[in-house]
């Protein structure tokens, strides 16, 4: 059996800060764990889809990690698919219509972290969230977490 390694922060600066008070959240980042195990790959404004180190983030304030047991051909899809997105740019146009509550506002050629974590998933064929084809981007780190797939399946942080 393979995993898959989510996980969720929140930290103490001012994009984070601004993230949680817009969506009265928790958490403001979602990211996977790379196929080696030394790297989290996940979407970040003003560098787009990115492999960074295991301890990039210096400031966490919360941190819950989770993995999600795949078969060898669902974990092959899914880091295929995860690894493919390095080098996207971010969404920011998902970001103003969250705040503007316009629905339709988005970057069909950006992602954001919530919607590449929930992509990352369904390509792992994992039912996440009923959410349609599209509109993924609709979905924040903290609507993600609310996820049944999490249930039972957190692992201690370091």
């Amino acid at each position: 059996m393979y995993n898959l390694t989510i996980r969720f922060i929140n930290s103490s600066d001012l994009i984070s800060k601004l993230i949680t008070g817009e969506t009265f959240s928790l958490i403001c980042h979602t990211e996977g764990m790379n196929r080696a195990g030394d790297g989290w790959i996940g979407a970040h404004a003003f560098t787009g889809v990115q492999d960074r180190p295991l301890d990039w983030c210096k400031n966490l304030t919360w941190e819950r990690r989770y993995n999600i047991p795949v078969t060898k051909l669902q974990y092959e899809q899914a880091m295929s698919f995860l690894e493919s997105k390095i080098g996207t740019p971010y969404n920011y146009r998902s970001i103003f219509g969250i705040l503007a509550r316009k629905r339709d506002f988005t970057d069909r050629k950006g992602i954001d972290c919530s919607d590449l974590m929930l992509q990352w998933l369904w390509a792992a064929e994992q039912t996440v969230l009923n959410v349609r084809p599209g509109e993924s981007w609709m979905v924040s780190p903290e609507t993600l977490h609310l996820s049944p797939l999490f249930i039972g399946r957190s692992i201690p942080t370091s």
